[in-house]
């Protein structure tokens, strides 16, 4: 009868975490926005990193080279028939490389506006008769030459080759030179491309469809087997370093769940308890991604990550079930002196993660709602749910041994004073040498090889690709008065530029004016008549036939009387594509992005954080304001865990009633993660986001340890069964989270290093402080 009771029990509990699992999957969206994992921003500049990190254009732009042992042509003709198949894609909103013909469908009105805001000293110097008389003959020259195809047919329009030098303008700052009518490298062997994607930066699923496509493009190729691709940039390290994680967790975690799968069966001799013991972490896990999706309708990956990693503590409640729990004649005892503990642990452990889930970022309260909702279900289920499992007649029996080994632990209480006290003055001394220990340089935790570092470098250089991490910016109310304070400041830049201190940069204005700019450019067009008087004297005795350039006088007044053109008016047109990349809504206002290229040194950092702010410019550096919302964002965390410790301690208080057992409980955990801070700055140099997240856990698996051990016991074997569960949970944990350790992922190491070393200093601390009432 109890059989049958226990497989319904077994069998609805499965059929609810399969219900569970395909709810999550159905409901479940999961996001991969690392901006999530930012705080609210509180300037200007903050707001703007988080545009850039999702919209940027640096942080879209993948760069890519095709490098062969063939002849240039060839080289060339692979890397059209790859721009031709990237734009066809949809994936990408540009893809330039130093070809193309534009489609003038979409570029008629920067044709018929050429003049009001091509170059000035094509579009508008070359209208006098000596310098057009010298445009003129440069046409003769060229049409005896082989002439591009679009200036051939516009030559009677635009004698003065205004749209030809508007279109070289608005190609990138410092673009390659050419060969074979594509971009090359310098050493000739090198074909480069600028892909910009259409998704954000963020959007890591949507930048590794971009990245395939690009080495599906080149696969195809019909010089594919002797090319070798190359591909870089932001989203492509970020595809690159997300793959990278995923597979070492997979692998660790497997490799860690199989350890303690080996060493639970070595204890329990049991394959059943094996199984039934991973129901309550199962049961945790779903329960928390389902609280979080009702929540916040999706789940961050990191998120799930970090929280199926802090649900690690539930792993100790089952073998406190196993290792206390007595079934004799179809009666369970055994386990009344641990629940009050269990569900105490419980709640100051839920409480730390409280912290989180209140916290005003919206990845970080994700993980507290995970992690706390989770935790308290496994509990539960460990509780109420693990014992009608457990096989007839069970009881686990305690080594001989164990209980002299543990009457020993007092006579070491000496020297583990002396030992505990010399490393708190230790630590206290490297706090002291630290004074400021937080790492908020994420640079640190990159995945990317100093390989890929270089030829990201190396592309850069080549292409003259914008700085990832600077930029400059102009906030106005409106497009128009951006441009204006853009068209003022242009000067400064360009002085920078012949200072040599920056390589080039790109602004908004230059690909369109202001409609003032442009009104002034009317006021200066010569009027019809004397524009025909000045042809007529410039082409004279030139074998042009006579009113070849009626279109030319033509489209002039049109120009005087056109009115300006408008960013709407340039639509989903590649220019106007391009230009919506540097001139942006900003919340009720717009900003114009000047992306600066060769200014990633020192001389030119100075120069452009001490820019004139009457110009209008303000720097941004993305690396240090980054850096200074982790800082906030480290500094408000640890604010509202020093609240959320002392409130742990008031509820173990509360829970215990005696001040010595709630004392004993809350030194061990003190101390472990005191020492554990200390080793960690020892070993890492600096703390970083992960540590702390991590100390987190180290808080929950303390509280766990201390309260187990200082329980009250009946007799010694009691007491040598609760030390026992103790050493074998913590022990479960270090295997786990030792083999995370050794993970060369900045990231993962965090997370396995702090908890490890955590592990290793709270149970000797519990042992040693938190000794058990008899």
């Amino acid at each position: 009868m109890r059989l049958d009771r226990a497989r319904t029990l077994l069998v609805t509990w499965l059929l609810l975490l399969l219900g569970l699992a395909l709810w999550n999957l159905d409901h479940a969206t999961l996001h991969r926005d690392l901006s999530m994992f930012l705080p609210r921003t509180s300037t200007l500049e903050e707001r703007l990193l988080l545009d850039q990190l999702r919209e940027g254009i640096a942080a879209r732009t993948l760069l890519i080279s095709l490098r062969g042992d063939l002849e240039a042509e060839r080289i060339a003709d692979a890397s059209r028939a790859l721009t031709e198949t990237l734009e066809s894609s949809g994936r990408f909103r540009h893809v330039v490389n130093g070809s193309g013909m534009p489609d003038m469908r979409e570029l008629g009105p920067v044709l018929d506006h050429r003049y009001l805001i091509g170059p000035a000293d094509a579009c508008l110097r070359d209208l006098d008769e000596e310098d057009l008389r010298q445009a003129l003959e440069r046409r003769l020259e060229e049409l005896s030459g082989p002439m591009p195809p679009l200036d051939t047919s516009l030559i009677a329009r635009d004698p003065t080759g205004c749209f030809r030098s508007l279109l070289l303008g608005l190609e990138p700052s410092g673009a390659p030179e050419r060969q074979e009518g594509v971009w090359f490298s310098r050493d000739g062997r090198e074909a480069l491309l600028l892909a910009e994607t259409r998704a954000q930066a963020s959007d890591l699923d949507a930048q590794a469809e971009a990245v395939a496509a690009v080495r599906t493009g080149f696969a195809r190729l019909a010089d594919a087997s002797r090319l070798h691709l190359a591909i870089t940039g932001p989203g492509y390290f970020a595809v690159g370093s997300q793959e990278t994680i995923r597979t070492q967790t997979i692998w660790l975690s497997a490799a860690a769940s199989l350890a303690v799968a080996a060493l639970l069966f070595a204890v329990f001799r049991s394959p059943r308890l094996v199984l039934i013991g991973a129901l309550p972490l199962a049961t945790g896990i779903l329960v928390g991604t389902s609280c979080v999706v009702l929540a916040f309708g999706a789940i961050h990956g990191i998120t799930l990550a970090l929280g199926v990693t802090l649900m690690g503590v539930a792993m100790d409640y089952p073998v406190h079930i196993f290792v206390h729990a007595e079934r004799r004649a179809g009666r369970l005892s055994g386990l009344e002196g641990i629940g009050p503990n269990l569900l105490l642990a419980v709640a100051t452990t839920v409480c730390g993660y409280a912290a989180l889930a209140l916290a005003e970022f919206e990845g970080l309260a994700q993980l507290g709602v995970l992690a706390g909702a989770g935790l308290a279900s496994a509990a539960l289920c460990s509780r109420f749910l693990l014992p009608p499992l457990l096989p007839r007649d069970y009881a686990w029996r305690t080594p001989a041994a164990l209980p002299r080994l543990l009457a020993r632990i007092p006579t070491l209480k000496d020297r583990a004073r002396i030992l505990a006290l010399g490393l708190v003055l230790a630590v206290a001394g490297l706090l002291a040498s630290h004074p400021d220990p937080w790492s908020s340089d994420l640079s640190r935790l990159s995945t990317v090889p100093a390989s890929e570092i270089a030829l990201d470098q190396h592309l850069r250089n080549e292409m003259g690709a914008p700085e990832v991490a600077q930029i400059l910016f102009v906030v106005g109310a409106d497009p128009e008065q951006v441009l204006r304070r853009l068209e003022t400041a242009t000067p400064a830049l360009d002085a920078l530029v012949a200072s040599g201190l920056v390589a080039g940069f790109e602004t908004p204005n230059r690909i369109l004016p202001s409609r003032a700019a442009q009104h002034e450019r009317q006021s200066q067009l010569p009027s019809h008549e004397r524009l025909e008087r000045t042809l007529a004297r410039a082409s004279a005795g030139l074998p042009f036939r006579t009113g070849a350039f009626a279109p030319f006088l033509h489209d002039l007044d049109l120009a005087r009387k056109e009115s300006p053109l408008t960013p709407d008016r340039l639509g989903a047109s590649p220019i106007g594509e391009r230009l919506g990349t540097l001139l942006q809504p900003f919340g009720d206002a717009w900003v114009g992005l000047v992306p600066l290229i060769g200014a990633d040194h020192p001389a030119a950092i100075a120069e452009l954080q001490a820019l004139d702010p009457a110009s209008g410019l303000r720097y941004l550096d993305l690396r240090d304001t980054s850096a200074g919302l982790i800082a906030r964002f480290i500094q408000e965390a640890l604010d509202s865990l020093t609240l959320t410790a002392a409130l742990i301690g008031a509820l173990i208080w509360l829970g215990v009633r005696r001040q010595g057992r709630t004392l004993r409980v809350m030194l061990p955990i003190a101390l472990a993660i005191v020492l554990d801070y200390g080793l960690l700055l020892a070993i890492e140099g600096a703390i970083n986001l992960f540590h702390l997240v991590s100390l987190l856990l180290v808080l929950g698996l303390s509280i766990d340890y201390g309260l187990f051990i200082s329980r009250r016991c009946t007799n010694p074997a009691e007491s040598a069964r609760a030390a026992f569960a103790v050493a074998l949970s913590a022990l479960s944990s270090l295997l786990m989270f030792g083999l995370l350790a050794l993970s060369n992922i900045p990231v993962l190491h965090a997370i396995g290093l702090t908890t490890a070393l955590g592990i290793a200093l709270a149970l000797p601390a519990a042992l040693l402080i938190a000794r058990p009432d008899t």
